[in-house]
């Protein structure tokens, strides 16, 4: 696993540490699988094994690990295929058992705007969160309102926002390059916006 992760982040195009940080969550998981499956060396994954834990994996899967939505499962799928796929390329498994496993495909759902005091009752859960904290420390109400407000007025992504830096932000005016689209982007923004 420890040889696929430095391949990977060697073949990057990017330094972004959160990408591989996924890949990482992504050994992790099959490394568990294959403990929990007693299942020592590469060649003892098999199609089967593999199917059957892919199969396992549902909101309420028994392991906490195989607790995931279809789309994240998908995406899971992906990366258990690259690692597999890159033992074949390095020599250490001679076929990818993963190759026939179907595609999963995300749930159809429909992302609705926040209208008809939808937006109000997301900023109103915030303040229920830190009322419900059971330490100071653990409220972050006030972060994820900056973070709603943020994505509400400049329309960026929950990602893009989260990577958001103050320097961005020149009087009202907001200016970003997005990581997806690398497209230039000046917002003008409420003060109040500014001030979270």
């Amino acid at each position: 696993m420890e040889r696929w992760l430095a391949s990977v982040k060697a073949d990057s195009d990017s330094g972004n540490e959160h990408t591989h940080s996924k890949y990482r969550t992504a050994a992790k998981h099959i490394g568990a699988w294959a403990h929990a499956n007693h299942l020592i060396r590469l060649s003892q994954i098999t199609p089967d094994a593999l199917d059957h834990w892919k199969s396992s994996w549902s909101p309420k899967a028994k392991t906490p690990n195989d607790r995931i939505g279809k789309t994240t499962a998908g995406r899971r799928l992906e990366k258990v295929k690259r690692f597999l796929g890159y033992c074949v390329k390095v020599h250490w498994l001679a076929t990818n058992p993963a190759t026939e496993l179907k595609a999963i495909k995300p749930d159809p759902s429909v992302t609705w705007p926040l209208l008809s005091g939808r937006y109000e009752k997301v900023i109103a859960a915030t303040y229920e969160y830190d009322k419900r904290a059971r330490r100071p420390s653990d409220q972050f109400g006030a972060e994820m309102r900056a973070i709603i407000e943020l994505m509400r007025w400049t329309g960026l992504r929950i990602g893009d926002a989260l990577m958001c830096a103050k320097s961005r932000i020149q009087g009202n005016r907001f200016s970003l390059t997005t990581q997806k689209s690398k497209s230039a982007l000046t917002v003008l923004i409420p003060d109040h916006v500014i001030a979270a």
